[in-house]
């Protein structure tokens, strides 16, 4: 990871700002008798909201790149043929997520039209860690979360649960939706 690009989770973000705030002396006021430790410790937005709540997208991907994104996650040429014609597009798919204070929802948005659902589930975060869980098939998923300004990279670590779906074929979407592209804040 190059020093451009760091791993941030909404509490150390905040303890990064206010150790940069007391040792620039920001947060505190001399006169009035406030001193940095009571002054607030950490931006509004992390502590009023998590900072992945809000509206994620793709760009563009063509269906060659999701195909090569699965077969580098484990899948065979015809398992990624097949997947792929699930979005039934000819020039690209874009990935949204809408991601709520505990609610995670996906969907695909396939050569311009309309979004369509594809995945709905609910999330806890642990550092950089998102911990997802599928009601629909119980799988467990975690990702790892890269966040570089409005810039929202995922990995998928692991995809686990009581069906055999979530380890095979649920893994694959997940690597191939997740890993295909980074996603960009929406306004």
């Amino acid at each position: 990871m190059d020093a451009q690009r760091r791993r941030w989770s909404p509490e150390s973000l905040g303890v990064a700002v206010l150790a940069g705030a007391l040792l620039t002396g920001c947060g505190g006021n001399a006169a009035s008798g406030e001193d940095a430790a009571s002054a607030s410790t950490a931006p509004a937005a992390l502590t009023e909201e998590p900072f992945l709540v809000g509206t994620w997208e793709t760009g563009p991907i063509p269906p060659e790149r999701l195909r090569a994104t699965y077969v580098d996650a484990g899948g065979t040429e015809q398992a990624a043929a097949d997947f792929i014609a699930e979005f039934d597009v000819e020039q690209s798919v874009r990935f949204r997520i809408e991601v709520t204070e505990d609610g995670w929802t996906q969907y695909e948005i396939g050569d311009d039209t309309a979004p369509v659902p594809g995945w709905v589930g609910t999330y806890t975060m642990d550092g950089s860690t998102v911990n997802a869980t599928d009601p629909s098939l119980v799988c467990r998923i975690d990702y790892g979360v890269e966040l570089d300004g409005d810039v929202l990279s995922l990995t998928v670590l692991r995809d686990e649960g009581e069906s055999p779906e979530c380890a095979n074929e649920d893994f694959l979407a997940q690597k191939t939706i997740y890993e295909s592209a980074p996603f960009t804040r929406a306004p």
